[in-house]
């Protein structure tokens, strides 16, 4: 049995609207086309997929599992023919997609060398590594590597992280980590996540959790922490490569393996048959 696309296409239209007339609207049909093609693809089904219910027309048992099983199979189509296109295409014409974090992205939005037409898409890190997979994105900036037999996965950059304490909160900041401990204990903290891997493990240097500091702000946001240090709002640790002023801070720098998070590029095989793409990854590796 072999079942014309378009019949598919429509009859997924139909399920999907609020009535027949708006589904003929999508697909550029009459209603009457519309029906005719209802009729012949239940004609080449085993089953009815629609009955009446009242005076209305409804999904049998049959027809709810038919779209079950057909939607998430013809949602990738469109994906499929974006990412031939997009590898036929001469890089003027191309148009790629990176998701990450946002403030990862702004790492790249604004030296990014590339001719085409570059779609940066925010997302958390396991959302980015799915958007990948099924080819709504095709890079993506990740920071751990995953398994997979469709991706690739590369290093990209590390971060290290230094504790920033504004000067206008205490004028002078202790040597000693004794001293050290009390003050960060006493002053407004500033968190990135209420549950960071590194920062927990830099606050172990101190012997300190986030338990016993003194806690202003959470914010999923480097960027936005920086605007807060920089009005005094309390001190942070953050990635070093964010810019503060060396005569409103004092800075400590932290170093070791478990005190920094490295970053990963990962993106599709088959991207890999595309000159332009093979040049864009360099630009990208280039751009720390």
């Amino acid at each position: 049995m072999k079942v014309p696309f378009h019949l598919i296409e429509s009859f997924l239209n139909v399920v999907e609207s609020e009535s027949l007339d708006a589904a003929a609207r999508k697909l550029s049909l009459t209603q009457s086309a519309l029906s005719r093609q209802m009729k012949q693809l239940e004609g080449l089904l085993p089953y009815k997929i629609f009955e009446m219910r009242g005076r209305s027309k409804k999904l049998t048992k049959y027809g709810n599992l038919l779209y079950a099983l057909l939607k998430p199979k013809l949602d990738g189509v469109d994906e499929l023919i974006y990412g031939a296109s997009t590898s036929f295409a001469e890089e003027e014409k191309a148009h790629i997609r990176i998701s990450g974090r946002g403030e990862l992205l702004d790492r790249f939005a604004i030296n990014l060398k590339f001719k085409g037409k570059a779609e940066f898409i925010q997302q958390d890190n396991e959302s980015t590594i799915s958007s990948v997979e099924n080819r709504s994105s095709d890079i993506g900036i990740i920071h751990r590597v995953v398994d997979s037999h469709d991706l690739i996965v590369r290093p990209l950059f590390q971060d290290k992280f230094r504790l920033v304490f504004p000067k206008k909160n205490l004028r002078h900041f202790p040597s000693s980590k004794t001293e050290q401990k009390e003050v960060l204990m006493a002053s407004p903290c500033l968190l990135y996540k209420s549950n960071d891997s590194v920062i927990n493990n830099s606050l172990g240097k101190w012997g300190l959790t986030t338990n016993d500091l003194n806690i202003s702000r959470i914010y999923s946001n480097y960027a936005a922490i920086g605007t807060m240090i920089k009005n005094g709002v309390g001190w942070a640790i953050l990635p070093s490569h964010i810019e503060f002023a060396k005569s409103e801070n004092h800075f400590i720098d932290l170093k070791g393996p478990d005190l920094a998070r490295n970053f990963y590029i990962c993106y599709r095989k088959e991207l890999l048959n595309v000159e332009w793409f093979k040049k864009l990854l360099i630009n990208i590796q280039s751009l720390k």
